[in-house]
């Protein structure tokens, strides 16, 4: 019988089909998080809920020591807001994104993107999107803006929270696979939104982005920040 073990936390998140395979991901990553399991499914629901959401201390010091070095950051207690207005976790830059879309899915759809470093901060994005109008597409195209603005303001490391169970699972779980399978499903359907997933890996290879699952509509001041600033893009969007 088949077996999956599944790496929640650990230097490459994701389901692999080996214990060898899976240890080169968890060993000497503190508090790795993985599991194995008798079904993929079991396997992907332990990684959605237990996301990596931290960087290792003893990696994290080079990355913030180069960060500090191209924006003379200084390193930050976890959630403390530094002296150029960023929101700061275990001395990453922190930022949230939020995509939205009025009547998803049906005639005279708007989709907006909201991108949230902190209040009034100048790097906010409330803005519409291009193309076809969908949720999903705004959200993915939220973590677009925001990764492009971290790159072209030096930032090495950043780390992205959203309510979109989606993207968790994009980033996490599914792209490895869509990439090995030429951007194919397991059903054999073409992957949705394949330009910007792919602008996304591009993106990642300028610099270390993290993922973090925060619950939606929870009275979380930050997301609720997010979700407004898509909220007005997406009125601005033309079709």
């Amino acid at each position: 019988m088949s077996k999956f073990y599944a790496v929640a936390r650990g230097w490459q998140t994701g389901i692999y089909k080996t214990w060898s395979e899976c240890q080169k991901h968890v060993f000497k990553f503190p508090r790795a998080s993985f599991k194995k399991f008798e079904s993929e499914e079991e396997a992907k629901e332990f990684i959605e809920k237990n996301g990596v959401t931290t960087i290792p201390q003893f990696k994290q010091a080079k990355r913030v020591a180069k960060t500090k070095a191209k924006l003379n950051l200084p390193v930050c207690e976890p959630d403390k807001i530094n002296e150029f207005g960023l929101i700061m976790k275990d001395g990453v830059p922190v930022v949230y994104t939020d995509g939205a879309c009025s009547n998803n899915g049906s005639f005279g759809s708007k989709a907006g993107i909201g991108v949230y470093w902190g209040d009034d901060h100048k790097w906010n994005i409330s803005a519409p999107i291009t193309g076809r109008a969908t949720n999903n597409a705004a959200e993915y195209t939220a973590i677009i803006f925001a990764m492009e603005k971290a790159i072209s303001e030096g930032l090495s490391c950043l780390l992205i929270r959203t309510d979109s169970r989606l993207i968790i699972s994009s980033m996490n779980l599914w792209i490895r696979k869509w990439k090995q399978n030429d951007w194919k499903t397991y059903e054999g359907n073409d992957v949705k939104n394949r330009d910007l997933l792919e602008r996304i890996d591009e993106l990642k290879k300028q610099i270390h982005v993290l993922f973090e699952k925060v619950r939606g509509h929870s009275g979380d001041y930050c997301n609720d920040q997010a979700d407004k600033l898509a909220k007005e893009g997406a009125k601005l969007y033309v079709g």
